[in-house]
């Protein structure tokens, strides 16, 4: 659907303003992505509208954000595979995250929040296949990364201090599926490097 809409969107451009066909394949994409994301904003602030998690929805949202942004992390294979993780994480944490802070102790989330946003301190930005990251671009992006990572971070020890369980719980959650989708993308990474050394051995 979104694809179909991007195409439209993309030759009515193109039409427009008379863009060669690169031009267009690359606004189709601008707006494939786009669209996606902007969905996906909507489907999960009316899943935490409808299920009574609203807040907790848009706390996820937001630490989503600025970790994914700037620190890169891995990738599906295909849309298909991207939705369903993408969406089915998203709506389980918001989901069971209110119970998790019922049973599971205050300075867990503290630990958990701890590890993940510093260890992704010294590994973001990780880049992708599809995706390559170098230079000055790297450099600006982890900039950028260490900046969201203290927003992040004076929000959830704010919401600590306060003892808003949920809000701190859905925080340290985000960093932890971040961080391992850093960890998931440097593995993506070692795995590329190796076969592609090896078929430079094999030619």
């Amino acid at each position: 659907m979104i694809q179909k809409i991007s195409i439209i969107l993309s030759k009515f451009a193109a039409n427009n303003l008379a863009l060669p066909l690169r031009d267009e394949q690359i606004l189709q994409y601008c707006f494939e992505q786009v669209l996606s994301k902007i969905l996906f904003s909507v489907l999960i602030l009316v899943f935490g509208y409808f299920s009574n998690r609203f807040i907790i929805s848009v706390l996820f949202l937001a630490s989503f954000i600025l970790l994914r942004s700037f620190g890169g992390g891995a990738h599906a294979h295909n849309r298909i595979l991207c939705a369903i993780l993408s969406y089915g994480i998203s709506f389980t944490v918001i989901f069971c995250t209110p119970y998790l802070c019922l049973i599971v102790p205050d300075i867990f989330f503290l630990v958990l929040y701890s590890f993940f946003i510093i260890y992704s301190l010294f590994k973001a930005p990780v880049d992708c296949k599809n995706k390559r990251i170098s230079g000055r671009k790297r450099q600006i992006m982890h900039l950028k990364y260490i900046i969201s990572a203290l927003l992040l971070t004076v929000s959830f020890g704010t919401f600590f201090v306060l003892e808003y369980k949920t809000a701190y719980g859905i925080i340290s959650i985000c960093a932890m599926i971040f961080g391992i989708s850093l960890i998931i993308g440097e593995l993506q990474n070692r795995k590329e490097k190796v076969n592609a050394i090896q078929n430079c051995c094999l030619r």
